[in-house]
């Protein structure tokens, strides 16, 4: 029997590779053809009345997450989204507009904000394990005050839902902005070789001194919060096109192409950035977005529309009645008053009438 198998194994070998084969094709085929898709469901309805799919606003809130900077922020070399020019943090962080979008919708963030705040309030900033003194809270003081300052008003609060620890959350996130985890490790370093007695700790270099071990967004506001950023600007992207605002999509190609070129230039400053080429860098950022031109096109328009109808309304925006309040108040105040006046002929204009 034995002998048997030897002496046809080619074709024994042959028919089970044909077998084999044909099994695969076939039910590889099938399965892609029959199986289950998920379905693009409705995420909301927008303000003009047209549904928004899931697709759609998954491919914004993913954009919205990451941003042209966040190299500064990630232990690794780059990583960035090149054509987000920082839209969440400059238009609706450092404007204040995220604060009063989101109060209402606090009590729905409570659960994630609360998980978050309990991590962040057993959270310890780095340390020279030889020279406590070497660490992250000294730098601070001298050089980020303003981060301890918001970093210990944030952990004191027992609601993280609330208006005042969202603002301190707000204001921390801002702050570390201004002096990022890797402008810190440089400071960590040279504080270290002050030190002639001094062994640097080796394992600096690869430490992760992002504040709370955050690196974007969502890490700082959860998901929800970047749905509802996202789903703010489509709802006034529509509102834009209603009142005639326009958008080309060749305006958005070269608005994007302008950040690709400002994010690559600065990239570009690490030794340890791999890509050669702006064109290499824009497909190497869409691969790692999960989409094409067309969608990242039609997205940025959408943020442009926002935008350019957010910057003509600005001048409009009350933020606060205070300045207003004491004219308002005594507008309609008057006094009665009794005037006594000289008859004509004894109101002199000039010296030569009363000399006359």
């Amino acid at each position: 029997m034995p002998e048997f198998f030897r002496r046809y194994q080619k074709f024994f070998f042959i028919v089970i590779t044909i077998v084999i084969v044909i099994s695969f094709t076939f039910f590889g085929t099938y399965e892609a053809f029959s199986g289950p898709k998920e379905k693009d469901t409705v995420a909301f309805t927008a303000v003009d009345g047209t549904k928004i799919y899931s697709s759609e606003l998954n491919d914004l809130v993913n954009f919205l997450a990451v941003d042209s900077q966040a190299h500064l922020y990630w232990n690794v070399a780059w990583g960035a989204n090149p054509f987000n020019d920082d839209v969440i943090t400059n238009n609706f962080l450092r404007t204040g507009v995220a604060e009063v979008i989101v109060a209402p919708y606090l009590p729905k963030f409570q659960k994630e904000l609360n998980s978050r705040l309990e991590k962040e309030k057993r959270f310890m900033p780095y340390a020279n394990p030889s020279a406590p003194f070497v660490g992250v809270e000294q730098v601070w003081s001298y050089f980020a005050p303003e981060i301890k300052k918001t970093f210990d008003a944030l952990r004191i609060q027992p609601d993280a839902a609330s208006t005042e620890a969202f603002s301190e959350r707000v204001k921390l996130f801002l702050a570390e902005r201004s002096f990022p985890s890797s402008y810190l490790k440089q400071v960590l370093r040279y504080q270290e070789s002050q030190q002639s007695w001094l062994t640097p700790d080796a394992d600096l270099p690869r430490r992760d001194l992002a504040l709370f071990g955050y690196h974007g967004l969502q890490d700082w506001f959860g998901k929800d919060f970047l749905q509802l950023m996202a789903e703010y600007i489509i709802n006034t992207a529509k509102i834009a096109e209603a009142k005639g605002f326009q958008v080309s999509k060749e305006e958005a190609l070269q608005s994007l192409m302008a950040n690709l070129q400002k994010s690559f230039k600065e990239a570009k400053a690490n030794p340890y950035f791999a890509v050669r080429s702006p064109s290499e860098y824009y497909l190497d950022a869409l691969r790692r977005l999960n989409m094409d031109e067309t969608r990242l096109v039609n997205l940025w328009r959408q943020v442009l529309l926002f935008r350019n109808y957010f910057n003509v309304n600005t001048d409009s925006l009350l933020i606060s009645s205070l300045p207003y309040n004491d004219f308002f108040k005594r507008q309609n105040e008057y006094v009665e008053a009794n005037v006594f006046k000289l008859p004509t002929e004894l109101c002199f204009q000039k010296r030569a009438d009363v000399e006359n």
